[in-house]
């Protein structure tokens, strides 16, 4: 059996800072990595993937099997882990997984480009178990 000695997480909303806390909880070491905001300097280029890791710890049910076990996630920027790992060439491959998520995103919605997303594209559909006001 092949063993996984690091991993990344590239989104940090609520499934990639759980995926990210379930690595941290086998003992992986994890990257958790996300876009940067416009007009970021600094740390505050990293506050997304930040927010994604510090909400993974506040979650109730907790996301982490000990809290000391956060300490094995670290966050950072897409480009930056693919500019590491493959100069130029891994920052664009990085920025294309963005790419297509997007779009594979928006034609699951019936959308050819961001411009046509809108409220219609979502539909409520009515879970019996989850109570949910719109």
């Amino acid at each position: 059996m092949k063993e996984i000695g690091k991993v990344a997480v590239l989104g940090a909303g609520t499934m990639g800072a759980r995926i990210a806390a379930h690595m941290a909880n086998a003992g992986v070491p994890t990257l958790l990595l996300d876009i940067v905001p416009p007009d970021t300097h600094g740390p505050a280029r990293n506050k997304i993937a930040a927010a994604g890791l510090e909400a993974a710890r506040k979650s109730k049910p907790a996301a982490f099997f000990e809290p000391s076990l956060a300490k094995l996630v670290m966050v950072g920027r897409a480009t930056l882990w693919g500019t590491t790992v493959g100069g130029e060439a891994g920052a664009a491959r990085a920025i294309n997984f963005y790419r297509e998520e997007i779009s594979r995103t928006l034609a699951y919605l019936g959308c050819r480009s961001i411009s046509e997303l809108n409220r219609d594209c979502l539909e409520y559909v009515p879970t019996p178990h989850i109570p949910l006001t719109m």
